[in-house]
């Protein structure tokens, strides 16, 4: 089942292309990586899956929500590590009080947050701030689940870690798309890697 499709998907910055006609879809479960060149357009990308940014031209098809991962996590430094979680919900009236802190509850311990839910971003490690900010995108039970650069920030042994998150995550059957610049972490997680260049998606097996 296709989870996410774009059909000559056409993005531009004044007369800079940065996207041109982009022919892409994704599998329920799958983990794809996007690598190239700084400033290529990745994130722009991302951005046109998740509606922060308007295509030109083209049509963008998704099965379901779409939780974001932001490469600077984006966590609200007046709000501790569980209110960071709670606020999508709480935004979007979905859930009752009681039942959106059950799930943030539920989220806390299986991110392994339980020490730091009542800490502020400001007090927390790289690793913490990203379960922290994985956990925010998950409370809205989104089907697509889309990282920015998410190991950037972060230690060899923490990207272990990730790795081992996003393969769960997959597991449980979530479609996953991350724009990275390391490779060999692409190579390590993703199902499929595709390179954007000249505008175009270009596709490599891992």
């Amino acid at each position: 089942m296709k989870t996410i499709e774009t059909i000559n998907l056409y993005k531009k910055f004044g007369e800079k292309e940065i996207l041109k006609n982009i022919n892409f879809s994704s599998e329920n479960g799958e983990i794809i990586a996007i690598t190239g060149k700084s400033g290529i357009g990745k994130t722009t990308f991302l951005k046109c899956l998740a509606g922060l940014e308007k295509i030109d031209s083209g049509a963008i098809k998704t099965s379901g929500s779409i939780g974001y991962i932001f490469q600077n996590f984006n966590l609200f430094p007046h709000l501790v590590v569980k209110q960071n979680i709670e606020i999508p919900a709480l935004n979007a009236k979905i859930y009752d009080k009681r039942t959106i802190s059950e799930i943030s509850e539920k989220l806390i311990k299986q991110f392994k947050l339980e020490c730091v839910q009542n800490c502020y971003p400001a007090n927390l490690s790289g690793g913490q701030k990203q379960r922290a900010a994985i956990a925010r995108a998950l409370i809205l039970n989104p089907e697509i689940i889309l990282f920015d650069e998410p190991t950037s920030s972060l230690d060899p042994e923490l990207v272990k870690e990730l790795t081992e998150i996003i393969k769960k995550l997959a597991k449980q059957n979530y479609t996953i798309l991350i724009v990275t610049h390391d490779i060999e972490f692409a190579k390590q997680t993703a199902d499929r890697i595709l390179v954007l260049e000249d505008c175009k998606m270009l596709g490599l097996l891992t």
